[in-house]
């Protein structure tokens, strides 16, 4: 326990501490919010060293540092979240000296607030709200480097935008990953973009039951690159693969055993997820269940080029769960790779999949043009030739009623009044 340590000949307490990290040497980083600090303590909790609030001048006079969250990556580079700090990540060397900012939130800006702006005086301006990017909720790191970070304050007509709209723009992403310059890499290639739950109710109709999108609070990563992220609005975990993929989905809000009162963190330590209930002071273990173990697996084989033993898994899901979207994407792709394109294309429509299944049934549809390509022309040639046979005898009876009719014009005017 970590509560007061000695430093420097006396003793200190922790205040307020809100988040914890711990190096593959052992040692342990922690957030001091309260006394606005991070401070560093070896395996066996003796005081290392304190890293107090930076000096720089992207900080005014009225800046209050309260961290709150950080990782260290394998150079001791150390990343960080505070409160009221809507620049990107906190970035320290390894030597504790503050370096800038990373990662930064893209700004969005709707049409109204660009027509608003752009007719407004200097003074209208100064007095309107400014539009900054959001804050950061929780942090996370593989070990590859990359920082995967949530955000948790976008606004509900932009997550339903781009749930109804199947977008992949990152300026509304809920999840990112961070490359070393701060770039977003995370790869979006599921049905939907990793945003949480898809479906839910957008009004409040029962005030004991949550509405609106997700709020995804924590983060946590696998040594395979597939990351878990926490709902505090349902209390949903989802677990997605390093292409975006949903794999599956566990947990809610319950004050029975299984389920959360007021989750506020995740973990993941091998095959077991631990959630921090705060509500109830406690950590609750979940262990990955047979479901989910041949999920994992059937997508780690066909990341890893075992396509047939990815089928043989993704059947036996299906045994599980007939209405598993995540194994019909599963089979699909394994039978796109297999270039069996209208089988590709059936599965991906089950699972809901509309991008793959356009590429499949792209390559279907010029598979089935190459294979029937001398009938097709036929069907051209003939189709043409009855085109222009048509026209010529179309010319001909026109050409036809015009010599009848001159006939019969001419015949008038040298008989007036006469029968004919």
């Amino acid at each position: 326990i970590l509560q007061a340590f000695e430093r420097d000949g006396g003793e200190d307490s922790l205040k307020e501490p809100n988040g914890v990290f711990v190096t593959q040497d052992g040692d342990i980083y922690v957030a001091d919010t309260g006394n606005g600090r991070i401070l560093v303590f070896s395996p066996n909790g003796e005081f290392l060293r304190e890293m107090p609030k930076p000096e720089s001048p992207l900080f005014d006079d009225n800046f209050v540092y309260q961290p709150t969250s950080l990782v260290v990556d394998s150079a001791g580079r150390m990343y960080v979240i505070a409160r009221n700090v809507n620049e990107g990540l906190m970035e320290f060397d390894e030597n504790g000296e503050f370096k800038g900012f990373m990662g930064a939130n893209r700004v969005s800006i709707n049409a109204w607030q660009v027509l608003l702006r752009r007719f407004s005086t200097q003074e209208m301006l100064d007095r309107m709200e400014q539009t900054v990017p959001t804050e950061y909720s929780g942090i996370a790191i593989d070990t590859d480097g990359f920082i995967y970070v949530t955000t948790s304050t976008l606004s509900d007509s932009d997550i339903q935008s781009v749930i109804q709209s199947r977008s992949k723009d990152e300026r509304y992403s809920p999840i990112r990953k961070l490359n070393a310059s701060g770039t977003d890499v995370l790869q979006r290639e599921g049905a939907f973009m990793p945003v949480g739950d898809t479906t839910y109710v957008s009004a409040v109709i029962d005030s004991s039951k949550p509405s609106g999108p997700s709020r995804l609070r924590d983060i946590c990563v696998d040594e395979s690159s597939f990351y878990a992220v926490l709902d505090t609005n349902r209390g949903h975990v989802f677990k997605y693969d390093d292409r975006g993929n949903l794999l599956f989905v566990f947990g809610g809000l319950s004050d029975t055993n299984g389920g959360f009162v007021t989750p506020v963190s995740l973990a993941q330590l091998e095959d077991r997820f631990l959630i921090l209930d705060f509500g109830r002071r406690c950590l609750v273990e979940f262990q990955m269940t047979e479901y989910g173990e041949k999920i994992v697996d059937a997508t780690l084989l066909y990341r890893n080029g075992r396509y047939e033993e990815s089928r043989e898994l993704w059947e036996n899901v299906l045994q599980l769960n007939g209405n598993c979207e995540t194994a019909y994407i599963g089979l699909g792709l394994v039978e796109y790779h297999d270039k069996n394109y209208a089988q590709a294309a059936e599965y991906f429509k089950r699972g809901q999949d509309r991008d793959n299944y356009s590429k499949a049934f792209s390559k279907y549809r010029n598979e089935v043009i190459s294979e029937h390509f001398s009938e097709i022309i036929a069907c051209v040639l003939i189709l043409a030739g009855a085109f222009i046979l048509l026209a010529a005898f179309f010319r001909l009876r026109r050409k036809y009623r015009e010599i009848v009719e001159g006939y019969w014009s001419s015949r008038h005017r040298e008989h007036p009044g006469k029968r004919l």
